[in-house]
């Protein structure tokens, strides 16, 4: 991209990449173009980068490779625009069309097991449980090591989420645990631990992890899923009124849950309405 805006920049509107020889001064235009040279020039650099927790290899390291990957690697590459397609798709709680378009990528690529974790998601936001549990066990035992370091993370927490959301805490706090020991600063797979550790009733621990997660002016499915659990951990404490701003947040913001939300908030305002439920 860096290098398409450099292009443009010079045979469009005459920009030029040497910024110390310029008689007149160094214009915006050349500075521009200078700076885009310079970071298309670094984006090349082998090497990993950070992505939502997780080392990945970078543009430079992947552009490398290309020459080496097998006719399955390249055909995994092909689809890199349909998987993003599909992550724009959950993103846009388009469930039903994701779950179409991851379908028939697995259809063209069987070997690239990795779409089934994204596939389970999507069935799971649409509260089908049981299908997503089927995907993620299936993934699971065919992975190789290095799909499970690449996906591990990805898989350990969407197992966790089936599980807690299926009340089956002793195998949610084993794959939240494996997720967060995966990529500790995620901010999803912090949050999932959290639910589960509040759960198990380690408030403190739990709540300390969502505490910052919240931000009133962004609802989505991460501020949103913080805010139930933490207004649940005030409810525990005895502590409503810290907790009732969270809670309204959530009913403000209530068309916005997908199926698997949903449950989990009709669950905690349950237990909340059962006697003596608070310490």
């Amino acid at each position: 991209f860096n290098f398409l805006v450099a292009i443009l920049l010079t045979f469009g509107f005459g920009a030029q990449f040497n910024i110390f020889d310029n008689s007149q001064g160094v214009s915006f235009l050349t500075a521009l173009n200078f700076s885009n040279l310079i970071m298309g020039i670094v984006a090349l650099v082998p090497g990993t980068v950070d992505f939502n927790g997780q080392k990945l290899a970078s543009d430079g390291s992947s552009i490398l490779k290309i020459p080496f990957h097998t006719e399955e690697k390249l055909s995994r590459l092909s689809l890199t625009s349909d998987l993003l397609d599909g992550l724009d798709l959950l993103e846009s709680k388009q469930y039903e069309q994701a779950i179409r378009l991851y379908e028939d990528c697995l259809r063209r690529a069987p070997d690239f097991r990795a779409i089934k974790i994204d596939l389970a998601i999507a069935h799971l936001k649409l509260g089908d449980l049981d299908r997503s549990l089927d995907l993620l066990r299936s993934f699971e035992e065919e992975a190789d090591q290095e799909e499970l370091a690449l996906y591990g993370m990805y898989l350990y927490n969407a197992l966790a989420w089936n599980f807690l959301l299926t009340s089956e805490l002793e195998k949610a706090d084993k794959y939240s645990q494996l997720a967060i020991e995966a990529a500790p600063k995620n901010e999803n797979v912090k949050g999932t631990r959290a639910s589960v550790l509040i759960e198990l009733g380690q408030l403190e621990e739990g709540k300390k992890l969502i505490q910052d997660s919240v931000d009133f002016r962004f609802a989505n499915d991460q501020t949103l899923t913080a805010a139930m659990y933490l207004g649940f951990v005030y409810h525990l404490q005895n502590d409503p009124e810290a907790g009732r701003k969270y809670h309204d947040f959530v009913d403000a913001h209530i068309d916005l849950l997908a199926k698997d939300e949903l449950l989990l908030y009709a669950r905690i305002r349950g237990r909340m309405d059962q006697p003596g439920s608070g310490k």
